[in-house]
């Protein structure tokens, strides 16, 4: 997040808790705790959360920049948008 900052971007941290360094680092954060585990208690419903709010944002960054092709290119678009 450190290195992001430096270099003027803005930040989004995914954690389950608003108090979180994470949280308090970044410009903004998103909540990805289930409300009911899904999955026992081994986390795997948090990381469904956290790949599913990953994808959206994925989704509708291509989408504001008018780029269509994006969705099936993650690696480009991590690369090239440096997300």
């Amino acid at each position: 997040m450190e290195l992001a900052k430096n270099r003027g971007m803005q930040v989004i941290a995914l954690t389950h808790s608003s108090r979180s360094s994470a949280a308090e680092a970044a410009d903004y954060y998103l909540l990805t705790y289930p409300a009911v585990p899904l999955f026992s208690n081994y986390g795997i419903a948090s990381h469904l959360l956290d790949h599913a709010v990953i994808d959206m944002l994925l989704y509708l960054t291509a989408h504001r920049l008018n780029r269509r092709d994006v969705p099936d290119q993650m690696e480009f678009l991590y690369s090239e948008y440096k997300l």
